[in-house]
């Protein structure tokens, strides 16, 4: 869980610099995990919609999965990296 939370926050701040790098004059914004997504491959963002509708419940996109990826992807994989290193280290510790 430790590896995981460390890598987790890794690519935050990856996304974080990469944030940083686009910015331009109209100033800085996070940048979405469906943004990346988008990027990194199209076709799979494109073709999750109607899978999750089809094969598991109509309404499970728009209420979960689509507010999920409007998040912003360096706080969302930053906090969560935190937390696994955080709860990794509360049980070596009652251990």
């Amino acid at each position: 869980m430790r590896i995981l939370g460390a890598i987790l926050i890794a690519i935050g701040l990856i996304a974080l610099a990469a944030d940083f790098a686009t910015a331009d004059l109209a100033g800085f914004r996070l940048r979405s995990i469906g943004e990346y997504w988008f990027d990194l491959h199209r076709d799979s963002r494109l073709l999750i919609q109607p899978a999750i509708e089809r094969h598991i419940h109509q309404d499970l996109y728009f209420s979960v999965v689509e507010p999920v990826l409007r998040q912003p992807a360096a706080v969302v994989s930053v906090v969560l990296g935190s937390v696994l290193m955080l709860i990794s280290a509360l049980r070596r510790r009652a251990a």
